[in-house]
């Protein structure tokens, strides 16, 4: 619950800050704070060069898949990937629209099926200096 503009956690609060399932979750996406959560998101996905991991979504929320398709249609720097076990035998729209669009030689998305702890694993270890820090470096060096 909300009290005095901070997120208060209650057992049964009056209103309740979590979108519970049901048939009207779209349409309370639309009140405050899902509607500045949403907000925040749709902006997040329009910025240039943004990164998104949809990890195990069954992808079922309208409010949810609406703004990503909007983004994978409009940012060309979007870079998305989806990771579900049973991604390959998905028949959601999005998903199919995903697939289509890697088809198409799209290298922004990628689809993968597998476990949250199959995904995990096989994540490489980033040890290496990034371009960013090296630059950084040579700045401080230059500036000495």
């Amino acid at each position: 619950m909300l009290e005095a503009g901070r997120v208060v956690r209650a057992v049964t609060p009056e209103r309740p800050l979590i979108i519970y399932p049901r048939d009207s979750k779209f349409e309370a996406s639309y009140e405050q704070p899902f509607i500045e959560m949403m907000s925040r998101f749709q902006m997040a996905l329009r910025q240039p060069n943004t990164g998104l991991l949809v990890i195990g979504s069954g992808l079922n929320d309208r409010h949810i898949t609406e703004p990503i398709k909007s983004a994978v249609r409009s940012n060309v720097s979007l870079k998305a990937t989806f990771v579900s076990p049973h991604i390959d035998e998905s028949t959601k729209p999005l998903i199919k629209g995903i697939e289509h669009l890697i088809k198409e030689g799209d290298t922004r998305l990628t689809l993968l099926a597998a476990t949250f702890q199959d995904f995990v694993a096989a994540l490489p270890d980033l040890v290496a200096i990034t371009e960013e820090e090296r630059h950084l470096l040579r700045l401080k060096k230059f500036d000495q």
